[in-house]
This record gives C-alpha cells, structure tokens and sequence, in this order.
C-alpha cells in the first residue's frame, strides 16, 4: 500500500515546522537539491526526510508500539528511552493522530 503524505493532511505548515526542527533541533544545514537557472541560486527543499530522520503520522498505538504512515508505506516505531525516562504522563507521549519525526531503524510494514 503507497501512502501520501498529503493525503493524510501533510501541507506547507507542517512543512515549515519540520524545516524549523531540521535546522533548529537536529542542527542539520537545509539540504539543496537543485540550481535555478535565472540566478544560479540553490533551491532550499527538505521534503518529508533528513538523512534517517522521517516525518509521519501516528495511526494506531500498541503497548508502547505505534504505527507511523509514512511518504510510501507504514512504519514500526516506538518510543526512544530518553523521552520515556523525561516524561512526566501520558500527554508527553504521541498519541493517534499526531506528526511525528522518527530515526528509521524500523521495517516498512
């Protein structure tokens, strides 16, 4: 099954969001993927994946495993042990429904 982000309600806020936690967060540089040609400048485009780092929606949570859909397919994640250890309830926690950026080391499923 393909999944599109923009079907599940990805648009240019989020987008900018996720531009914002590259930069800002991972401290990665934005990524140029192309040269204009009027004036030779880089075009700025991060799309929904830095490096391992991967924008998705949680779509189904299961004892502490969730479902991520992702530009193509779904994903297996769960949550790192810093953020569990660094929560304080329930609410820090993604629940269905939330974007969320993931290192992927899982398997599309």
């Amino acid at each position: 099954m393909s999944i599109n982000l923009h079907d599940l309600g990805w648009n240019s806020q989020w987008q900018d969001r996720f531009e914002t936690f590259v930069k800002e967060v991972l401290s990665i540089p934005p990524i140029t993927t192309s040269t204009s040609p009027q004036d030779e400048l880089p075009t700025r485009r991060i799309g929904s994946r830095v490096g391992p780092y991967i924008v998705g929606r949680v779509t189904s949570e299961q004892r502490a495993m969730y479902t991520v859909s992702v530009q193509g397919g779904e994903i297996l994640a769960q949550v790192t042990g810093k953020l569990r250890y660094q929560a304080s309830g329930r609410g820090d926690f993604p629940a269905v429904g939330d974007w969320v950026v993931i290192r992927e080391a899982g398997r599309f499923v």
